[in-house]
């Protein structure tokens, strides 16, 4: 039994490898992708690709599959029945039926309650029907996709969403910069990317047959009582799928927001900013996120089998323990990092990358604002994937409570905070909003950890305190945080005194500001070496745990 808890570690440390290799790939070619495009594409145009499009495909995405996925990605890989499995496959193949719904009712929405702005723009009502065809066609192959990620096959994964991307990326930069399509680049990018993970994903799980015949990927009828979902089971569908409608609002209600108020100017000065800020979530946060849900459900569906030990119990939550604290810890100094630097170089590096007509505008303060959302980001991610993972439909319910007071707080605060700050309002407004969510994840974990090892206290296991999470496993040595904390003011400084207050920039004095940066970077890095070492000794045993497990 062991050796099945160190499989499905092992399998969760190669899952963050892969898919941390996959975010570099995809956002990292992506990401030069979209600055190439920025010096071809007008700023309207750019607003609408990167901030309306990308909003209707997130809102079909999350509605039709978001939940689904959850509730499928929860089962057991070796205690679940042969009709187990199949209701999981039939309960993935539901996400078919109501993307298409929703992905026409979607389109008609927005192209309903467009802006005469946004219709005036050409191929505008071509675009959002195909990008809607693309999300559809997205949509089309969860169900292969839940079947290999229940196995944890992530290498196959990266290989298939990778070679999707490559597909989109060189295609839109054809559409665009070759061929001068336009806007309509984007819907026919969308449907090709669709089109490749269909073949990808299912053309993998009829070559292989890992997983028995090929009809076992597709749905079969086990008769009005087998076939039935369980009321626990619907109770989860229904809770996700409330979380899902909350999440969409919070991650996405920038777009919303500007979609409802904003000019198209504007949308293109937000994309920029967005693009650049939220790299560290999409190259770091995501696959670490996705990883520990994964890891987390199959670890703790061992430790509440009645079936099992009390010693094999234990050994799975000091598992789940240390995950936690390892991760959430590696986050947070990914934050730091971004809040100490980031503010300091959002001037020169939207400079660099799209001239002066962006970096003397408003978008380098909201991109100074966003470095503090990256590390509300990385602490809410690891958090909520815990109680995702861990909580029982009742607690679910209970935070989806707490989830719409959490919405309630974050709308009047992007109003009030817009009408102050403008722009900059929205990242505030969403910092506040992870804060209370991050509130909440952090005093459920306490509890847990507290109910799980008191129950095993009781069969005569001991408690461990390596088992309680507390802010000093968590945080970072004080002495490291005085010198994030200097590192933000000095650079700070000395970006305002060399670039910010000069037109043109001059090549000397942002020189010198690079200098300046660097050298506070060497510093930061070497107090974090020599005050954390046992932090980072773990990481790197953790990360080490090699297997052969695909």
């Amino acid at each position: 039994m062991q050796n099945q808890q160190k499989n499905v570690l092992v399998r969760g440390v190669a899952g963050i490898r892969y898919l941390l290799a996959l975010q570099f790939f995809s956002r990292g070619f992506t990401f030069v992708l979209n600055v190439l495009i920025t010096r071809f594409l007008d700023p309207k145009l750019l607003g609408l690709a990167h901030v309306q499009l990308q909003l209707l495909l997130n809102l079909i995405l999350f509605l039709s599959r978001e939940s689904f996925r959850r509730v499928c990605l929860r089962q057991s890989l070796n205690t679940s029945s042969g009709d187990e499995k199949t209701r999981n496959i039939n309960l993935s193949w539901m996400t078919v039926p109501l993307g298409l719904v929703i992905s026409v009712c979607t389109c008609i929405f927005f192209l309903r309650f467009s802006s005469d702005e946004q219709l005036a723009i050409k191929d505008y009502g071509s675009t959002v029907l195909l990008t809607g065809l693309g999300s559809f066609l997205e949509i089309l192959s969860e169900p292969a996709y839940i079947v290999i990620q229940n196995h944890m096959l992530f290498r196959v994964r990266v290989a298939i969403e990778a070679s999707a991307i490559l597909l989109r990326c060189v295609s839109t930069y054809i559409l665009v910069v070759n061929l001068g399509l336009g806007l309509i680049s984007f819907g026919y990018a969308q449907v090709i990317f669709g089109f490749s993970l269909i073949v990808g994903y299912f053309g993998y799980v009829f070559w292989r047959r890992d997983f028995g015949s090929i009809r076992d990927a597709f749905p079969k009828y086990l008769g009005s009582q087998r076939g039935r979902i369980s009321p626990a089971t619907l109770g989860l569908l229904i809770n996700f799928t409330w979380q899902s409608i909350q999440k969409l609002i919070l991650q996405e209600g920038e777009k919303f927001i500007l979609w409802g108020v904003a000019s198209l100017l504007n949308m293109g000065i937000y994309s920029i900013v967005n693009n650049l800020g939220s790299l560290a979530a999409r190259f770091l946060f995501q696959p670490i996120e996705e990883v520990s849900f994964n890891v987390f459900t199959k670890l703790i569906s061992e430790v509440n089998e009645d079936t099992r030990d009390p010693s094999e119990k234990s050994n799975s939550l000091d598992q789940i323990s240390q995950v936690l604290n390892l991760t959430l810890k590696f986050v947070t100094y990914v934050g730091l990092y971004f809040v100490a630097f980031g503010p300091g170089y959002s001037f020169l590096l939207l400079h660099l990358l799209y001239t002066e007509k962006y970096s003397y505008s408003a978008a380098p303060a909201v991109l100074s604002w966003y470095c503090l959302y990256v590390l509300f980001m990385a602490l809410n991610g690891i958090t909520e994937a815990f109680v995702h993972a861990v909580a029982s439909k009742k607690d679910l319910t209970h935070f989806n409570i707490l989830m719409i007071f959490f919405s309630c707080v974050y709308i009047v605060a992007s109003y009030v905070l817009i009408g102050w700050m403008e722009t900059s309002g929205l990242v505030i407004a969403n910092c506040i909003n992870m804060g209370l969510r991050i509130f909440f994840s952090v005093g459920y974990m306490r509890d847990f950890f507290w109910v799980v090892t008191t129950k095993l206290s009781r069969l005569g296991e001991k408690i461990k305190p390596s088992r309680v999470i507390t802010i000093s496993k968590t945080s970072p040595h004080p002495y490291v945080l005085i010198l994030f904390f200097l590192s933000f003011a000095v650079t700070s400084i000395s970006s305002n005194r060399l670039c910010c207050n000069t037109f043109p920039v001059s090549f000397t004095g942002c020189t010198i500001h690079l200098l300046i940066g660097a050298i506070s970077f060497v510093l930061t890095s070497f107090a974090v070496f020599f005050m954390d070492r046992d932090f980072l000794r773990d990481l790197i045993r953790l990360w080490r745990q090699e297997g052969r497990t695909e």
